[in-house]
C-alpha cells in the first residue's frame, strides 16, 4: 500500500538526511495507537507500507519520525 503524505510532513522530511539514494526509514505512530516500524518513505512524499498492515491515511499519522542510522558495533 502506498500512503501519500500532507504537505507539511513532506516538507518536514525533504530536510532531513535520506537513508538511500531517495528514501527514507521511517516509524510512524497513528492515531488509534498502532505503531509501524521500519517503513519506506520515497522522496519525502510517499510511504510505502508492507502488505498485511490495515489501511490508514495521512489524517490517522500523529507521529513520524527518523529511524536511527546508526550501527551498533560488533564485537
Amino acid at each position: 500500500m502506498r500512503v501519500p503524505l500532507s504537505r507539511e510532513w513532506a516538507e518536514k522530511f525533504s530536510a532531513l538526511p535520506e537513508t538511500g539514494m531517495g528514501y527514507q526509514r521511517v516509524r510512524i505512530r497513528l492515531r488509534d495507537g498502532r505503531a509501524l516500524s521500519n517503513i519506506v518513505l520515497l522522496n519525502s512524499q510517499i510511504l510505502q507500507v508492507p502488505a498485511g498492515v490495515p489501511a490508514f491515511t495521512t489524517l490517522d499519522i500523529v507521529a513520524i519520525d527518523l529511524e536511527s542510522t546508526e550501527r551498533r558495533s560488533e564485537g
